[in-house]
Order: structure tokens, then sequence, then C-alpha cells
């Protein structure tokens, strides 16, 4: 909440705008809802008024906007005003309707009898509703478990593969084509129903991201199934470090495609967009994520507390019948001869050079 107060007494110059403009330039870059309040003596009222322009052009370039009044004088005009980001009209974390948005967020005015200036009032429903992306139901085939031999061995045995079994009429080939490949992916891999909730996906995530991410998850998934061979002595212990190494690179060549990938389109677009300060100011709200789903304020701390211990009690009882670790000697000069202090820097760092998600890679898996 801003509260602004600017003598009526005083004429306006430049120093006010440019006051004013530096004033949203240092709150611009804030992800929370503002308000910027006041006395202005503006007389917003007139819009052929040169003062008045330049008031509303300054609050248009960086995507704000006056809400609607009456005349907030007892002599009339409106010189007081409630002032907000445009993308607060449809945000989420405050929001007045149903919907979930502002933009029934009406300012009333009363005359409250103890100053010339009217009482400016509006209501504002501060609490984080959480709401989510509907459910969607999706059908498809586990095609990774599907056996092309045993495909193919169906096939030769169907109508398909028997000349003399085809119809002479095409739409009735192509119905019989549809039945035989219908019931012979049923038998081989049924169809499976399930629900998810979709994502939506990041306007720089192209097909380049697309093809890196199948080959990481492909190479993850050949590591798993080396160090699987390698666990019951069909496979090297070998060919399980080779896997996983091809994984880590391309792994982290994934990670700085991904952020290349980030900073070149938000770089082109400001660039693109420097000529028009509305759509910047536009694009800096998506950038920093204003107008996104909040985190759900029905999880309170003991119960987040209580997911993570209940998470490590699952991981030590899964991993307690398993055999004591084996350890590697150290490499000829290597020594650890004391401890050195970390910042917090070096924790994030650390923190984001994880892997995104569970890997089926990991030894022990939470379930």
């Amino acid at each position: 909440m801003i509260v602004i107060y600017r003598p009526g007494s005083d004429a306006i110059d430049q120093r006010f705008f440019e006051e004013f403009a530096n004033l949203f330039d240092s709150v611009a870059c804030f992800q929370e809802p503002i308000f910027v309040v006041g006395d202005f003596n503006v007389r917003l009222e007139r819009e052929a008024d040169a003062d008045t322009r330049q008031f509303k052009e300054l609050l248009a370039i960086r995507g704000l906007t006056i809400r609607p009044t009456s005349a907030t004088h007892r002599d009339g005009g409106t010189i007081d005003a409630v002032i907000i980001r445009e993308d607060m009209l449809n945000s989420l974390p405050l929001h007045t309707d149903r919907r979930g948005s502002l933009s029934n967020l009406d300012v009333s005015v009363l005359d409250v009898g103890l100053s010339d200036h009217h009482l400016l009032t509006w209501s504002v429903n501060s609490h984080r509703s959480h709401q989510q992306q509907p459910l969607q139901t999706v059908v498809s085939r586990p095609w990774r478990s599907l056996d092309i031999e045993q495909l193919r061995s169906n096939l030769m045995t169907s109508p398909l593969c028997q000349p003399d079994a085809w119809p002479s009429d095409i739409d009735e080939m192509a119905a019989m084509y549809d039945d035989v490949m219908t019931s012979t992916l049923d038998r081989l891999i049924p169809q499976r129903t399930f629900v998810r909730r979709p994502r939506p996906s990041d306007p720089w995530f192209d097909g380049d991201c697309r093809k890196a991410k199948r080959v990481t998850r492909r190479l993850e998934h050949a590591y798993a199934a080396a160090c699987r061979r390698a666990t019951s002595g069909t496979g090297s212990t070998a060919a399980a470090d080779a896997a996983k190494v091809a994984w880590y690179n391309q792994h982290r060549q994934y990670r700085g495609l991904l952020h290349d990938k980030r900073s070149s389109f938000w770089r082109e677009t400001i660039e693109a967009e420097r000529a028009s300060p509305r759509k910047l100011w536009q694009s800096v709200d998506q950038l920093l994520g204003r107008g996104c789903l909040p985190a759900s304020s029905a999880i309170s701390v003991d119960c987040f507390n209580q997911f993570f211990t209940d998470k490590v009690n699952l991981v030590r009882a899964s991993t307690a019948s398993a055999p004591e670790p084996s350890y590697s000697a150290v490499r000829p000069g290597a020594s650890l001869a004391a401890f050195s202090a970390v910042s917090v820097a070096d924790v994030v760092t650390a923190i984001a050079g994880l892997p995104d998600k569970s890997s089926a890679a990991d030894h022990s898996q939470c379930r």
C-alpha cells in the first residue's frame, strides 16, 4: 500500500512526474499486489488537461490503471484516486468475486463530513485461495511395454497378412485394418485411463528443448537398465558406469540448453518491446509470474513437516534390509584436512544442480 499526498497549493511541475515515475520504477519488480492511493490534486476528470494526460500516460506505460469513481471533492472534481496494476484485475491472490478476480473492485465515495475531501472505500479479499487447473482424463497405451516381436507374430497370423482374406471394397479393407490392429493392441498393451492435471509449457520451451529432454530421459532409462543388469549379474559394472557418465553429461547439456533458451527468449522479447512500454511491462509481469496460482493455504506448517518426516521414515524402512555400503579407495594424493564454511549462495548452487525430479535410476525410490 503506497499513500501519496501532493499539496494542492503547489503548482504541478515536472519534478512531481519524475518522482512519481521513479517511485513506480522502484516497485515495478514487486510480485505482490500494489495499491497506490491518496490525494494527488490532479483533476483526473479533465481529459483535455495537459497534466492529467501526462499523469495517465505515465500510469498506462507502466501497466497501471485508475479505478473509476465519482467526484471526490466537496466542490466537485476527482483529485483522489485508487491505482492498481492491470494484471491484478485477473490475478488470483486477491479477489472479490467467485471467479477469483478484481474485475468488480468498485471504489465507493462517501462524504463523512469531516473534510472537503470524500472518503474512498473498497473491499478486497486478501485470503489466498488455492485454485488448481481442472483435471483431465487421458486414455493411452503403454507403448514402451510393446514387444515388437510379439506384435509381428500376431500380425503375421492375422487377416492383414492373408491376401485371400482381403475384402474387395476399400472401405471394408480399412475397417478390417482398424479392427485387427485395435484387437491386437488391446491384447498386448490394453488402454489405460488416468487423470492428470495439465501444466502450461513455457513459451521458450521449443523443439530443441523437447528433443534434448527425450535424449536425456532415454539415457536415464538406459542407465537404470544397466544398473539392473549389473545387479542381476547379466551385465558389467563398467557398462553401468559408462551409462551413468553418458546420462550425467547429457543432463548437464540439457540444463545448459534450458538456461540459454530462457535467457535468449527474454532478452529478445525485452529488446523487441523496448519501444512499447505497455507491452514491455506485460512481459515483465509474465516473467515475474504475476497472476500464477498461489501456494495452497490449506497446507499448514505441521502438515508440511509431517510429510517430509513420513517420507524420510519410508526411505529408512525401505532400505533397512539393504546391504552395507561399499567404499572405494581414495586416489593417491587426496586428503581432507579441514572443513570450510559454505555460504548461502553455495547451498543454492548445489541444490540447483540436482536432478529435476526423482529418477528411476535412484537406488532408493520414494513412493
